[in-house]
């Protein structure tokens, strides 16, 4: 199977769903967005900061650059 059919096939998971994406900024920390109706739940930057976000189900995950890719809570929780 190639690429391209690959990523459609993983694609069509989230087609047509409510998806919340979450970071562990200050949105994250001033909004209670754990009563908000999704499907899946996507996460980046610094969501591993953030104990709401990590005592849920987490579907994706989104890491930048600037993320430590060692930081013993992210490669815990990841």
């Amino acid at each position: 199977m190639e690429y391209a059919e690959k990523e459609k096939l993983m694609l069509a998971k989230y087609k047509d769903k409510n998806i919340l994406i979450l970071g562990g900024g200050q949105s994250t920390l001033d909004t209670k967005w754990e009563n908000l109706p999704y499907d899946y739940l996507w996460t980046c930057n610094d969501f591993y900061l953030e104990p709401r976000v990590l005592n849920q189900e987490i579907d994706f995950y989104l890491l930048a650059f600037t993320t430590p890719l060692k930081e013993e809570k992210l490669v815990k929780n990841v």
